[in-house]
């Protein structure tokens, strides 16, 4: 397992863990931890002395420990991609709820782009005149509103 734990200014890097090896050394951990059960079994079927079984309870508990430790990598490794894995759906889920307010607000305008269209008035009758019509007959102040407006828009 190899872990890069500082630079040289001291700041923790991502951790380089190779899961391949760790899950490899817990299949280790596993077949030792049996092979030792099975001797802790033929000693007491045997009853030899208990000094014999006093070895092989300290190998099963170096053992467990071992198995604890690299139990502890796997975990600390899955929380790592948790991290990352949540880091990396942040701006997803940003541009996700900005869509959806985006398409919130786009169907609020074509209701009531549909409720204005749909509006009947008391005077359904009266027509409108053309644009450039009213520019041509309409008093100079609104005249020059209508040109600032215009600038405004290019």
């Amino acid at each position: 397992m190899e872990v890069t734990m500082a630079e040289p200014d001291g700041v923790l890097t991502e951790r380089d863990v190779d899961m391949a090896a760790l899950y490899d050394m817990l299949r280790r951990c596993k077949a030792s931890a049996e092979e030792i059960v099975a001797k802790m079994l033929a000693i007491k079927k045997e009853a030899e002395p208990k000094s014999e079984l006093r070895e092989v309870v300290t190998q099963i508990l170096l053992n467990f420990v071992t198995l604890r430790q690299v139990n502890r990598s796997i975990l600390l490794e899955e929380d790592r991609v948790k991290a990352e894995t949540e880091r990396a759906k942040a701006p997803v889920e940003l541009t996700t709820l900005q869509l959806h307010n985006l398409m919130y607000e786009k169907n609020h305008y074509v209701k009531a782009l549909k409720a204005c269209k749909e509006f009947r008035t008391k005077y359904p009758s009266i027509e409108l005149i053309p644009e450039e019509e009213f520019i041509r007959d309409a008093p100079e102040d609104i005249k020059r509103s209508i040109c600032r407006l215009i600038e405004h828009m290019i």
